[in-house]
């Protein structure tokens, strides 16, 4: 796909969810907890794992996890904490690194003060990984925590990304598990309650890791048996696909407390399996199964999982892998041409992956647009730039066959926009040069009428005039420098577009 060299819009192909099959993928049980220390003397008792992994290490190390200590269940040493390894299975703590992490509450209400349900994520810079994590802070708030590190040792001060206010004491477990990823232009974080609903996990959005000002987003995640809530999860982003692995059970009777796996194409509509993809050992280490992490193998056909489990009263980790037989490939590339036109018209073509297609179904913005005839591989649309997210607009494309379903790898793209043509000018058609002594475009030669408009290079409009002979443009003084496109559009309806360098 071409890097965008003019104006463009970013098309991001997602759909609603979708029946993926996964009931055939399980995950083997280990025979044996892994040995992962902390600072609690005489414990090895750990929980909420979350792995980060560096195929050419970070700092010394490839593997870099996030836990809770969490002996005998007590919230008092429920502080996160660093461990790294070199293989995933071999855990010890970082020279220097000073555990816990999180700051420890120095009070006596420890049952209303306590810190748990850590995670790490990267940030864009690729220098700096975050540590957050879930604090109670009295009966009623609680807090979601943030400290940043560029070497996974010397950590910075907390800071609060997140205030929940509580007023019944019932209802008072608002922003369990949370999980935060950065998608490319923002950071997504997701969280549970099911408290309020049942089937309560909740997405934000921010386009910092500061999720203060950002509105919850009730997820789709379907149906679990009776009873049955996300109480834990994992989220990662793989191959053009979120996937989740969630800690289900019943929290009232502790039945349950099994692992199923999810996908989604936009994080908010998930499609799970009808059955468990790992369960807990009657009468073993791990009888019951907790807050787990996972991330692709080094092939990218299977998962690596660190998984929490508890047989009463011990907290430990455990590790499995498995082969997911293309749950984790990505999504195919449909072929699309250039689809713009200036006016927010644009002619999406794509490539059928499959001979034996019959039709396909469009969605735009996640609702039905049209439903086509397998010849008839291409849409024309009028989109309103006020999508979704800014200069983002979703679309989806499945394929119909004869047995009526549609086709389950539904196809994710990054669409660029091709450039718009940009013909050479004629010598009776205007010109366009810097004025040397004012921030604007003088047009030379503009005596054929028509508009004028400005736009920068993400598509969107700043100005449009129609003006005289010998015109001079002058955009908006707050504009920075840099490159703009300027599009004359005649009379008769013809158009043409100029690149200009604007200097303040």
């Amino acid at each position: 796909m071409k890097r965008l060299q003019a104006l463009c819009l970013l098309l991001c192909l997602s759909v609603m969810a979708q029946a993926f099959n996964l009931d055939c993928y399980s995950f083997p049980n280990s025979n044996d907890p892994l040995q992962i220390p902390t600072y609690v003397p005489d414990s090895d008792e750990v929980c909420h794992p979350d792995v980060l992994y560096f195929p050419q290490g970070w700092n010394g190390s490839k593997y870099w996890m996030s836990n809770t200590p969490y002996p005998s269940s007590n919230v008092a040493f429920e502080n996160p904490s660093i461990v790294v390894s070199n293989d995933g299975l071999n855990w010890g703590e970082p020279p220097g690194i000073e555990n816990p992490i999180a700051d420890v509450y120095q009070g006596t209400d420890i049952n209303n003060n306590y810190n748990s349900d850590s995670q790490l994520f990267r940030y864009p810079d690729g220098a700096t990984i975050g540590l957050i994590w879930r604090q109670k802070n009295g009966w009623n708030n609680e807090l979601l925590k943030l400290k940043t590190s560029q070497n996974g040792i010397d950590w910075s001060s907390a800071s609060t990304i997140l205030s929940v206010w509580n007023t019944d004491p019932d209802l008072n477990e608002s922003v369990l598990s949370p999980c935060i990823l950065f998608n490319g232009s923002s950071y997504m974080l997701w969280t549970v309650n099911t408290k309020v609903n049942p089937r309560g996990v909740y997405l934000r959005h921010s386009m910092t890791p500061d999720f203060s000002d950002s509105e919850a987003i009730l997820t789709d995640i379907g149906e679990f048996p009776e009873g049955f809530r996300v109480w834990h999860m994992d989220v990662e982003f793989i191959e053009g696909f979120f996937h989740m692995l969630a800690s289900v059970g019943n929290p009232d009777t502790q039945e349950g407390r099994v692992l199923y796996l999810g996908k989604s194409l936009d994080g908010i509509h998930w499609s799970f399996s009808s059955q468990p993809v790992m369960t807990g050992v009657y009468g073993a280490w791990d009888a019951l199964l907790y807050r787990s992490a996972f991330i692709p193998d080094d092939i990218g056909t299977g998962y690596k999982v660190w998984y929490g489990s508890m047989n009463t009263p011990r907290w430990r980790i455990g590790y499995s892998e498995s082969q997911v037989n293309g749950y984790l490939e990505g999504p195919h590339n449909l072929q699309v041409d250039h689809f713009y036109d200036g006016q927010n018209h644009y002619a999406i073509s794509w490539q059928a992956p499959t001979e034996d297609i019959l039709g396909y179904k469009f969605y735009l913005n996640y609702e039905l647009y049209a439903t086509l005839i397998s010849s008839q591989n291409h849409i024309n649309l009028t989109i309103n730039q006020a999508a979704p997210h800014e200069e983002r607009v979703v679309i989806a494309v499945t394929a119909l066959y004869a047995n009526g379903e549609s086709d389950p790898l539904v196809e994710r793209l990054h669409i660029a926009m091709s450039n718009p043509q940009e013909p050479a000018l004629p010598r009776d058609q205007p010109g366009i040069f810097p004025n040397p002594f004012k921030q604007g475009f003088y047009l030379d030669k503009a005596s054929l009428r028509g508009i004028v408009e400005l736009y920068d290079l993400k598509g969107r409009r700043l100005m449009r005039e129609a003006p005289g002979k010998d015109q001079f443009i002058e955009p908006d003084s707050s504009l920075p420098s840099g490159v703009y496109l300027i599009r004359f559009i005649t009379v008769d309806g013809a158009s043409h577009t100029i690149k200009v360098l604007k200097m303040k």
